[in-house]
């Protein structure tokens, strides 16, 4: 007689997900691992997309009324995480807190729920991690800095989720802008409502006399992502570096509470940004322990994707800020004196760099090597499909990162663009991973997304796919694997990643191309743009981008590259413009883009060129 049975469901922990064995789901580390001396690798969201919009949009947490006799609906609350944090012990469910308060309006209900199935599990992207799906959640209830604070990023989602879909749709770009320019004629009341929401989280936060340091760090994370929707890319910095401050408080580091360790993962990522939307090299606090990467033994593996995914964090914010410091001795500028460091020190700090990388690549190909064997033994027991796409998307994250920390790390002195030739076989791995995650992601969606849900990101807040095929884009100069990336990165992109902007991506790396090569791209095939430079007769429409083949090999044969006089060095954007074009029809956005080239002599010279963004 077989054993009996269980019925199968996907909310188990993912170490159990892995091993194929039914999970007890207790949280935050579910008995099963804990016991068997395994590390719980914790549970993954409820996928976008599992309601409807109808659904969820629909006006349904209603008080009780003796004349219709609606009730407010029950919901299943997220499970809590860190129950044994002091900071986060909370006993009852969210929707029995939320009802016993009466401070609950319909409005608010709705904003909140619309926040846990739908904002939550999509702000993460490919990224694991339980911050907005159960941490923010728990807070929420305690914490009235907190409650105002998601209710805005549940109403800035909603409303730019409306007019970002259809601009894209429709090839109209207006979301390079700042949204706070955006036209209010679409559901504006969305947008004032959030403010007020954003404004009424600050006098909470800055009144409480009673909040501490974990739950101001909570408030900051999503104070961040408020700034990154609306486009305030200057304060969020400012987030950013509050937060960073606040970590390296002693008495929150040695705390060492699970959630502090977590804050600490998490803004190792968010230290990232202000090196790419910065004018100035930004002054932000070192990242605190436990996860830099010379604190684990050579040869050993990460203890779980959480450590290797904010050790890999670490080294990207070192290797953008080393390119940084390294700009004014590739272009002849200087930074602010504070920072200018002698060219002997970058070196130093470039080897030291490199070393730590591949330290990261020998801890996670085994931690890699050692999950690929245990799902190996459990598929000779289990015979039942597993639902790895997740696991794909992830890891392919976490390499195409790592290459392009690799290739930042080892050009950020050099001032020879052709030195980038060099890296043709990681551009090639990149884009050869990226269109896996791409195949995964297109079958994720199409057994998870129901009718109603956009078939493609709207917003992520941490940085995907997008910013790191723009890189390819604007760095590997054989066109053939360079219109792939063009041509993927909308493809695999949210519309928004933090403050990259897909459209803005798009349209600059098609206007460089198009100098570099003296070809004119086809609007099918990317974004088009009027030219200020004469272009050549040859045109890529969108099937002779699809048709072309990318060869197998190094590189090293490759020829008919651009010369490096016709290479961009790199480029800055200025402020958005908006025309009308006679003959199209349409307003259209532009922006003025700074081009820099080294000239027949060597010097540096700077360009000026515009790009639609139409």
């Amino acid at each position: 007689m077989g054993r009996k049975g269980s019925a199968k469901v996907r909310t188990g922990c993912v170490t159990c997900k892995r091993r194929k064995i039914k999970c007890d789901e207790t949280r935050p580390a579910c008995r099963k691992c804990t016991s068997t001396g395994r590390v719980c690798a914790g549970y993954r969201a409820k996928p976008t997309g599992h309601y409807s919009w109808e659904e969820l949009l629909r006006p349904r947490w209603q008080a009780s009324d003796t004349n219709n006799n609606i009730k407010i609906m029950n919901a299943v609350a997220p499970p809590p995480l860190f129950a044994g944090t002091a900071a986060l012990n909370v006993s009852m469910s969210v929707p029995m807190a939320l009802s016993s308060t009466g401070r609950s309006d319909a409005a608010e209900l709705r904003g909140f729920y619309f926040f846990v199935e739908v904002v939550a599990p999509a702000l993460d992207g490919p990224l694991r991690g339980s911050f907005w799906t159960h941490t923010v959640p728990r807070v929420y209830i305690q914490e009235s800095a907190v409650r105002e604070a998601t209710l805005a990023v549940s109403l800035l989602y909603e409303y730019h989720r409306i007019g970002w879909q259809q601009q894209w749709e429709n090839r109209s770009y207006p979301a390079a802008q700042s949204p706070r320019s955006v036209s209010m004629s679409t559901n504006h009341h969305l947008y004032g409502a959030a403010i007020r929401h954003y404004n009424s989280a600050i006098k909470h936060l800055v009144a409480s006399k009673t909040m501490n340091v974990e739950t101001v760090l909570v408030a900051c994370v999503i104070f961040i992502c408020i700034e990154f929707l609306t486009g305030q890319g200057d304060v969020a910095i400012r987030h950013v570096t509050h937060g960073l401050t606040l970590l390296n408080n002693l008495t929150l580091v040695s705390s060492e509470t699970e959630l502090s360790v977590y804050l600490a993962s998490f803004f190792c990522h968010l230290g990232i940004f202000p090196f790419f939307f910065s004018e100035r090299i930004p002054d932000i606090p070192d990242i605190p322990p436990p996860f830099d990467i010379g604190s684990i033994p050579v040869g050993s593996s990460f203890v779980s994707e959480t450590e290797a995914q904010a050790a890999l964090d670490l080294l990207l914010c070192r290797s953008v800020r080393l390119v940084r410091m390294a700009a004014g001795h590739k272009f002849n500028t200087k930074p602010k004196p504070d920072f200018l460091l002698d060219l002997g020190t970058l070196v130093a700090q470039q080897k030291k760099l490199q070393d730590d990388l591949a330290l990261w690549w020998y801890a996670f190909s085994a931690m890699h090597l050692r999950l690929n064997l245990s799902n190996e033994r459990e598929m000779k027991v289990h015979t039942h499909a597993h639902d790895d796409d997740n696991d794909e998307e992830f890891f392919a994250l976490l390499e195409v990162r790592w290459l392009v920390a690799q290739i930042w790390s080892s050009t950020c002195l050099t001032v020879n663009e052709t030195e980038y030739d060099a890296h043709f076989g990681s551009f090639q791995r990149i884009i050869h991973l990226a269109k896996r995650a791409k195949m995964k992601m297109k079958t994720r969606i199409s057994t998870t997304t129901s009718l109603g849900e956009p078939s493609r990101g709207i917003f992520s807040f941490n940085m995907g796919f997008g910013p790191l095929i723009h890189f390819v884009v604007l760095k590997c100069r054989y066109l053939p694997l360079r219109l792939e990336a063009l041509s993927l990165q909308p493809a695999i992109a949210c519309l928004r990643e933090s403050m990259w902007d897909c459209a803005t991506m798009s349209a600059i790396g098609t206007r460089i191309v198009e100098m570099e090569h003296g070809i004119k791209l086809d609007a099918a095939a990317a974004v088009d743009s009027p030219s200020s430079f004469p272009s050549s007769s040859s045109t890529w429409t969108s099937a002779s981008v699809a048709e072309i083949p990318v060869p197998i090999g190094d590189g090293s044969s490759l020829d008919n590259l651009p010369s490096n006089r016709m290479r961009i060095l790199d480029y800055s954007l200025e402020d958005v413009e908006r025309i009308h074009i006679p003959g199209w029809g349409e307003e259209v956005v532009r922006r003025k883009i700074t081009l820099l080239v080294k000239t027949e002599t060597g010097a540096i010279e700077a360009r000026q060129d515009w790009v639609l963004i139409r």
